[in-house]
């Protein structure tokens, strides 16, 4: 097989190579006439239009409140990635590097990083070839290539502490399989550098490792697609917990008969751990809650849906960035899987960013690079928004409420689905989630096996202690 060819080639570029055309950047337009403290609320989307297809293919917030978006051009002849700092009314004129080092390359992801920035993409030539991009505070871009001796992708990215994580697919004799490279503050590869990638087991054809998270530990746990001979048919669901080592310790396969698959996962960010798993099955938009060993806790299909292109946690659980027949739908969803709130738009989204006053969705518009801007509950204007107008908050401060904002009625406070997950307060109980309007969690277990001993929970630490005063 042949070895990795090129790791620790590094190209350099340097900032402001090719300034943004400002004539470029158009305002949407906000009919809602309404006052400019409302209208502050509801910025006007931010577009780059040119007669190629362009998209800001992700984004990433700045504690400034900035939004530094990837932006893809494509020409007749290539395509070539940017790196833009935006405002809420355009570009800022801070950052703007073009990345032209490459013949042909797409980024995909970008991610803070310190005072700068890393991106994933992939090159384009006789063979395609994955890329790491960092990105100083400065604009200058360091871009390192890896040859991993045949055609490659490269969907995910991921920061391991002082590293990198790339996921991808690539093509080996008779079949696909998904790569996981972690690499270096350097870029130089650590892990995986030659070996020939993760399937899901007997039969497998075809298998991608699209999107990844890194656990507590250093394990990493990873969604994508796979199809083998053993699956449900058809492409499948996959999700691989991989170890820090590079082990495969297992994978589940999910799925139909149909043609099915996850774009990436996000950390539940709750205190039992988890994830959501988004992609596509049977022609809809598919979420799945997984527990921290890959259990499935609860999946759901999004009617009237053909995809789910990314998610965001919020407050009251996700807020889900679909594909429709029609452009796209913003969905917010509880911890349970339920619907409740929904809003369409035209476009595309790539990336959904919690800013203070609602989201910021970075995608595109009918091949134009833009980023839209709504309330919480998906509203893009004052008239739009109706009672919700200017609503960043329904918090009633109650638990196992459904607080979000109707454009009819305002702030709601319906009672919370069942198994809603919540937090009772209590530091000997766990699995904490909503029955019938009240927030419980199951008593802790605490067991050193010994029939003589007194086993409890401290109610103040939720540390378990064993009196054995009494034991023999």
């Amino acid at each position: 097989m042949k070895k990795l060819l090129l790791l620790g080639m590094t190209l350099w570029s340097t900032a402001c190579v090719d300034t943004l055309d400002k004539s470029s950047v158009v305002a949407g337009a906000d009919a809602s006439g309404t006052s400019a403290a409302c209208k502050a609320q509801y910025p006007a989307p931010i577009v780059m239009t040119t007669p190629d297809e362009q998209l800001f293919a992700s984004g990433v917030l700045q504690p400034s409140g900035t939004i530094v978006a990837a932006h893809v051009l494509k020409t007749a002849s290539k395509s070539f990635s940017r790196l833009i700092e935006f405002g809420t009314t355009g570009p800022t004129g801070k950052l703007d590097l073009k990345l032209d080092t490459l013949t042909n390359e797409e980024v995909y992801g970008v991610l803070r990083d310190g005072d700068g920035w890393v991106m994933n993409a992939t090159a384009f030539g006789k063979d395609d070839d994955p890329v790491l991009i960092r990105v100083s505070q400065a604009g200058v871009a360091q871009v390192t290539v890896y040859d991993l001796g045949g055609s490659e992708q490269c969907y995910g990215l991921a920061k391991a502490g002082a590293n990198y994580v790339l996921t991808g697919r690539r093509a080996v004799p008779a079949a696909t399989r998904g790569f996981l490279l972690v690499l270096d503050g350097k870029g130089k590869c650590l892990l995986n550098c030659d070996a020939p990638g993760y399937d899901s087991g007997p039969g497998s054809t075809s298998t991608s490792l699209n999107g990844v998270e890194v656990l507590p530990g250093g394990d990493f746990l990873v969604a994508g697609e796979t199809q083998s001979t053993t699956g449900k048919g058809g492409l499948d669901g996959g999700v691989w917990r991989i170890g820090s080592d590079g082990s495969q310790k297992w994978v589940k396969v999910l799925g139909s008969s149909a043609e099915d698959w996850f774009w990436s996962l996000r950390a539940a960010g709750t205190a039992e751990g988890g994830f959501l798993a988004y992609g596509k099955k049977v022609g809809q938009g598919w979420l799945v809650a997984l527990d921290p060993q890959g259990e499935v806790k609860w999946e759901v299909s999004l009617p009237d849906t053909k995809d789910v292109f990314i998610v965001a946690p919020m407050p009251y659980g996700w807020v889900v960035g679909a594909l429709t027949a029609g452009g796209q739908r913003l969905l917010g969803i509880d911890g349970a899987g339920h619907v409740l709130w929904q809003q369409s738009h035209l476009g595309k989204p790539y990336s959904i960013l919690p800013i203070p006053t609602g989201l910021a969705v970075v995608g595109d518009l009918q091949g134009d690079a833009r980023i839209l801007f709504t309330d919480p509950w998906g509203n893009a204007t004052c008239a739009s928004a109706g009672k919700c107008a200017g609503v960043v908050n329904c918090d009633d401060h109650v638990r196992c409420t459904d607080d979000v904002c109707a454009n009819a009625t305002g702030c709601t406070h319906a009672t919370a689905n069942d198994g809603q997950p919540c937090e009772d307060g209590e530091v000997c109980t766990s699995g904490d989630a909503c029955a019938a309007g009240q927030c419980a969690g199951k008593a802790k277990v605490c067991d050193d096996g010994k029939a003589c001993s007194v086993d409890s929970c401290d109610p103040k630490t939720g540390e378990c202690s064993f009196d054995t005063s009494k034991c023999p």
